[in-house]
């Protein structure tokens, strides 16, 4: 229907392929090192999103313009694209202290991911995206499979599996008439 807009996504996509193809020939130091960077860039956006939200209705820390007021966006132009960034990072973070979790002690590594758990699923639902609290359960499941794999098995990370798709459907079953979260 529009040839130049179907030629500008499929050149969107050049720069994520790109970059996983780059990605894929690292070693796993390096790929650690790519990963800790996207949940660092992750955690800086919340934080940015958090002045936003403290700045009220005055449009300050807002590089993009006032169309999201009362709403957690971050680096991002929108607030779907910021729970899609946090819940990446959410997942991202948990890799990071997977890693080191021998360094830093298990305790330490624990108390760290739930403090990341609950400052991350805040900030996606301060952005008030329907979609990015939806998918909630399905980093919460990803985060749990990578961080207790060893612990809980297969059998649990397939319980696990299966009360995330079971959240995701209540979530569906319950947000599937209401307007927009606010």
């Amino acid at each position: 229907m529009t040839p130049a807009r179907t030629f500008a996504s499929l050149l969107a996509m050049l720069p994520p392929l790109l970059a996983m193809a780059m990605v894929a020939k690292l070693n796993r130091e390096q790929r650690g090192v790519v990963i800790s960077a996207i949940a660092v860039t992750v955690l800086a956006s919340l934080l940015f999103g958090a002045l936003q939200l403290s700045a009220g209705s005055s449009g300050d820390w807002r590089p993009y313009g006032n169309d999201n007021l009362g709403f957690l966006n971050g680096f991002q132009a929108n607030r779907n694209a910021q729970a899609d960034v946090l819940l990446i990072g959410l997942v991202a973070g948990a890799v990071t202290l997977r890693e080191r979790r021998d360094r830093i002690g298990r305790m330490l590594t624990n108390w760290l991911l739930g403090g990341l758990v609950l400052s991350i699923v805040l900030g996606c639902v301060l952005t008030g995206s329907r979609a990015g609290i939806v998918l909630i359960p399905i980093a919460l499941a990803a985060v749990v499979g990578l961080h207790f794999a060893r612990r809980i098995g297969l059998r649990g990370a397939l319980g696990g599996l299966a009360g995330s798709i079971g959240a995701l459907i209540v979530g569906y079953i319950a947000l599937r008439g209401a307007g927009p979260v606010s």
